[in-house]
């Protein structure tokens, strides 16, 4: 396996990890939405989903444009 498919995996694993981590927080914050700290976690983890897939996305078609 090359390199950038074990960055990929990996970013992979990350991002399911990020998406399970926001359903657990979301569930928090319905349960106690005035509790800003909450909601200004699950916002940052917002940001940190939508980095890590433009990362993926970019890493993809980086490995998509080399021959293989």
């Amino acid at each position: 396996m090359r390199r950038d498919d074990r960055q990929l995996a990996e970013m992979e694993k990350t991002l399911t990890q990020l998406r399970d981590d926001l359903n657990a927080l979301s569930t928090r914050v319905n349960a106690d939405p005035r509790n800003i700290s909450l909601v200004i976690r699950r916002v940052n983890l917002m940001g940190r989903i939508m980095a890590t897939q433009k990362s993926a996305e970019q890493l993809r078609e980086r490995t998509k444009s080399r021959p293989a």
